[in-house]
């Protein structure tokens, strides 16, 4: 009888134990995470877009051929394919749920033409950030490259290159052979204790900023220039006209005033990373400067189809001043770096990755040689590679000295 009461005990403790369990959720929906200068930074799955790596040679109408057989996946068009990196962002039918989400991506990186296939992340500001095939790991000495080549060998991965601006930065290689994604390698990595960081190159899709509008002059305002539309400059010197879209008079920067002082000197050069700045746009031409593509689709700093956002920029810093045409820029006798760190896809997002941001802030200051460094871009998880470039900048640049790298507050800047 006692037996009895004794496994009647047992098994209620036992019912009641596993009643106040949580529900176990699915590791795969609520676990995704990755280690940041910020400390560990979390997730959401994004499951109306994934992001394809085809191997060298797959023909367009091969992979239009592939995702038709997936009814959770949109035909394939033109626009889906990406120039730098060369991948293919699908899109999905509708809210698939994770769990088709990760049969549909499994099934795909089982084809023998696919590199990889994984999802989208959405981070707290709306970013979506693609997990690529690649993790950036920072050393934390020199002499530490042994402790990587055996942890690289251990997992079946490749090491890509040794990080140009920084030699304890390498890029990592995840083949789909060790069943593992970078983000998952990424987090083993930094999880070993053995390494200063270890971060997923995510593929970034950065939301463009919308607020183009052009500046304007104050009429009675004794120190101006010549060109066209200066009129229409209304943060240089706001009249509150309808011209300047009934603005806030004195709502300005009273550039016309710095003016009487400097505008600007020939020996400074500010670098523009932005989407491209246009080579050859007239009210540019004399102040431009030899540029750089951190993209990789070597355009020389120059954008692509309609992309305006960098040219605009380079204007409002330095259009040409007195030269009856078009607008003027702040400090119009400065010289323009045009630096492409990304590119827009049809979606109006921009497409770009940590390492080609990091790239571009690097190559501003040491080769370019940057006095100035202007980004009118953010969004997305902070970044070790990103943030190292920008602390060179600002302590190495301009010989020592340090060079400013700007970027606008409302952008929601993280790194």
């Amino acid at each position: 009888m006692k037996k009895q009461i004794l496994l009647f005990i047992v098994l209620l403790l036992t019912a009641i134990g596993y009643a106040q369990q949580p529900e176990k959720k699915n590791d795969w929906v609520e676990n995704y995470f990755s280690y940041s200068p910020d400390g560990k930074q979390h997730f959401t799955l994004s499951e109306d877009q994934i992001i394809i790596k085809f191997l060298p040679g797959v023909s367009f109408e091969q992979q239009a051929d592939i995702l038709k057989r997936e009814t959770l996946l949109k035909p394939l068009s033109k626009d889906m394919l990406l120039p730098a990196p060369a991948v293919t962002i699908a899109q999905v039918n509708g809210n698939v749920g994770a769990e088709q989400l990760k049969a549909l991506l499994k099934r795909l990186t089982q084809q023998d033409m696919v590199a990889y296939a994984n999802p989208f992340l959405l981070y707290k500001d709306g970013t979506k950030q693609g997990i690529t095939d690649r993790f950036i790991v920072k050393l934390k000495m020199d002499s530490d490259i042994a402790i990587l080549n055996e942890m690289v060998s251990q997992n079946g991965l490749y090491i890509l290159e040794q990080y140009h601006y920084d030699r304890k930065v390498y890029i990592v290689e995840v083949p789909k052979s060790t069943g593992f994604n970078a983000l998952e390698m990424a987090n083993r990595f930094f999880e070993s204790g053995k390494f200063s960081s270890a971060e997923p190159d995510f593929l970034l899709l950065l939301n463009r900023s919308a607020n183009l509008s052009t500046l304007m002059r104050d009429e009675s305002a004794t120190v101006n220039t010549n060109d066209t539309f200066l009129d229409y400059q209304w943060s240089l010197n706001n009249t509150g006209s309808s011209i300047q879209y009934n603005g806030t008079p004195g709502s300005d920067m009273k550039v016309f005033d710095a003016w009487g002082i400097s505008t600007g000197s020939a020996t400074i050069k500010v670098a523009i990373l932005d989407e491209g700045v246009d080579l050859v746009h007239p009210d540019l031409l004399a102040n431009l400067l030899a540029g750089f593509d951190a993209t990789g689709l070597g355009s020389g700093g120059a954008p692509s189809g309609d992309d305006a956002h960098g040219t605009a920029c380079a204007g409002i810093v330095a259009a040409s001043g007195n030269n009856n045409l078009g607008i003027s820029g702040i400090a119009y006798n400065c010289k323009i770096i045009p630096i492409r760190i990304a590119y827009s896809n049809s979606s109006g997002n921009w497409v770009t990755s940590n390492a080609t941001i990091g790239t571009a802030i690097d190559w501003a200051w040491d080769n370019g040689g940057a006095d100035v460094l202007s980004n009118s871009w953010g969004g997305g998880s902070s970044s070790s590679l990103i943030n190292d470039a920008i602390d060179r900048a600002v302590t190495q640049g301009r010989g020592g000295l340090g060079a400013p790298v700007l970027f606008p507050q409302e952008m929601g800047m993280e790194q």
